[in-house]
């Protein structure tokens, strides 16, 4: 998959195709601070772009406009498009290891963007803070009312970093459910999408937490003997990623809820039962759906 993210500094908007690239400075303003120091060769340029999809988000806003930007990784020219027509196409400019531009945009919430490689194959923003889903996750400028939002590598040192996808509502949140193989629940996935976000409450706040190559680990607190292979065992890590690490992320960013539960199917039902009991005080509810509970003696 491709190490892309929307930075952007540099677009000219209006007229018709695709504008060069203004040639200015990145406004010194908030985490345009970042793409500067990316510019000027003292911070490397992938970790810099997720700093900032640590921070303020992708793309930046600035009094200028929306700083935009991705990985150069030499299939340039690289271009911004929006899929709906909401601006002009405009030509990235690259250096120091990105494409950026700076598109000075009169309105935002819920246009959506997309980045072009020379060959003209589009690809999705995956770093962008607000994003849905269509056939495929689509990025977006910024989003009101009910969306998603993503956090990308959030991890603690004993588990893999991995993406936090959280349904916001409508509401200001006071029950908050966080919920396992964060993939599947808001959109089409390879095992189906829960759309969760169609069941949730206005008060609701729903935070997908995807799993890894390291599922079936992270996932059972004990090991198993499976047709002659030993699996399983690192569920106490990952439980204490969800309360030590990914429960304080998501209160610093959203609120303190006045109600919190934990969720998943399959070997997720048993990770969620298994939160509960490694965590009696800190959750109120617990639903694991088709949990396999015969993991240990298989």
């Amino acid at each position: 998959m491709r190490a892309l993210i929307a930075l952007g500094v540099g677009w000219i908007l209006g007229g018709c195709g695709t504008q060069a690239p203004q040639h200015s400075r990145v406004p010194a303003e908030g985490d345009g601070v970042l793409l500067q120091e990316i510019l000027d060769g003292t911070l490397p340029a992938a970790e810099g772009l997720a700093r900032v999809a640590h921070s303020q988000g992708w793309p930046v806003a600035t009094s200028a406009g929306y700083l935009f930007a991705v990985l150069d990784e030499g299939q340039g020219p690289y271009s911004l498009s929006s899929p709906t027509g909401a601006f002009a196409g405009v030509r990235l400019r690259s250096e120091s290891g990105v494409a950026w531009a700076l598109v000075p945009l009169s309105a935002a919430d819920g246009i959506r963007y997309e980045f072009l490689t020379g060959a003209g194959d589009a690809f999705a923003d995956p770093l962008s803070r607000y994003f849905a889903y269509a056939s495929q996750p689509v990025s977006l400028v910024r989003a009101s009312g009910p969306h998603l939002e993503r956090w990308p590598g959030i991890g603690d040192g004993h588990v893999p970093s991995r993406t936090l996808r959280v349904w916001v509502p409508a509401q200001q949140p006071t029950h908050f459910i966080y919920v396992h193989d964060g993939q599947n629940l808001f959109g089409p996935s390879p095992y189906g999408g829960w759309r969760l976000q169609d069941a949730a409450g206005p008060y609701t706040l729903v935070v997908g937490i995807d799993n890894t190559s390291s599922r079936i680990s992270e996932y059972t607190p004990v090991q198993d003997v499976v047709s002659g292979q030993t699996l399983g065992g690192g569920g106490a890590a990952y439980a204490d990623f969800v309360e030590l690490t990914v429960r304080p992320f998501i209160e610093a960013h959203y609120g303190q809820p006045r109600r919190v539960g934990v969720m998943g199917s399959s070997l997720g039902g048993i990770i969620s039962f298994y939160e509960k009991l490694r965590f009696p005080a800190a959750y109120d509810f617990v639903a694991s759906l088709s949990g396999t509970f015969g993991w240990g003696s298989i």
